[in-house]
């Protein structure tokens, strides 16, 4: 068979989801509401996306689906297609908006009976499971083949060890959104008209200062010595700032590289490269911001980062 890609996809917390009570009084309402609610309109998403960029559904088994691709630039696009459908247009449940777990690998799989099987179906699967709620993940074989995508950034997770098959180097697709263009001028403009009314505004200011200046003429300013500042109670302690504990520079890619590695603990991080600047925590995640690139743990882990471009 020739070279494919293989896209997995999975419903985080499905299991939670369908047992939620608002779904039903017993098993059989749950199950039903769940069909309804949740896997119609999902199931509907991703065979849209996936015809749209010839894409071919191998199977599904439960709420995950396995697709087929002979253009793994479709296939990127397509994943991309959907994580972004579910955030413009939410599938709402009773554990908030429905997310979805991706992953991708290419390789040559053995067709048995109208189905894939093989080795290069079980890694995609394991690459799929290795992605946290929202996320794309590529892996290495994958993303050699897209890398030149200009429609689509990447950044490097780092090795992964996948239960049955070994590390894996594995990269996510980054779904921040551009800015447009256009939004960019309107906010240029804005930002023009803000700054010449404050100049105006300060300009009429001074005018009107220097001219009752001009009719009152005001003492000159008596300087006046500054007090010294008090002396700190005996035994008090002082604290001061502390200065940077970072041993590396985080603005220097190659230092990402050579130092991350997925696993590690925040405070192995912290060591390396210092305090964050800012530090955003959702339901599962928590991202440290050092400006330039960003650091993110699961469960108080490495799990991926974005370096510095």
């Amino acid at each position: 068979m020739q070279l494919v890609t293989i896209l997995f996809t999975d419903v985080v917390e499905s299991s939670t989801i369908r047992r939620d009570v608002s779904f039903g009084r017993d098993a059989k309402e749950r199950d039903s509401t769940y069909h309804e609610k949740v896997q119609i309109p999902q199931g509907k998403l991703i065979r849209e996306c996936c015809s749209k960029y010839d894409g071919r559904i191998v199977n599904t088994m439960g709420d995950s689906f396995f697709l087929v691709f002979e253009d793994p630039f479709q296939a990127v696009r397509c994943a991309v297609s959907i994580q972004q459908n579910l955030t413009t247009t939410p599938i709402e449940t009773p554990r908030g908006d429905l997310r979805l777990r991706i992953g991708l690998h290419s390789g040559y799989p053995i067709s048995v009976d109208n189905d894939l099987q093989g080795t290069d179906v079980d890694t995609a699967s394991r690459v799929q499971g290795a992605a946290t709620p929202g996320q794309i993940l590529l892996s290495d074989r994958t993303h050699a083949l897209v890398s030149g995508m200009s429609d689509v950034k990447f950044h490097q997770c780092g090795e992964v060890e996948l239960k049955g098959v070994g590390p894996i180097a594995l990269w996510k697709v980054n779904l921040r959104r551009p800015l447009d263009i256009g939004q960019i001028r309107r906010w240029a403009a804005t930002i023009s008209i803000v700054v010449a009314t404050a100049i105006g505004i300060a300009g009429v200011a001074i005018y009107s200062h220097r001219t009752s200046e001009h009719i009152h003429p005001m003492e000159p300013p008596q300087l006046r010595s500054t007090p010294a500042a008090p002396e700190s109670p005996k035994g008090a302690q002082v604290f001061q700032a502390a200065p940077s504990t970072g041993l590396v520079d985080w603005h220097d890619k190659h230092n990402w590289r050579k130092s991350l590695r997925i696993g590690m603990s925040k405070a192995q991080v912290q060591q390396l490269f210092g305090e964050p600047e800012r530090v955003h925590m959702s339901e599962e995640l928590e991202t440290w911001d050092y400006g330039s690139g960003e650091i993110t743990f699961w469960d108080g882990q490495l799990h991926s980062w974005f370096e510095p471009d």
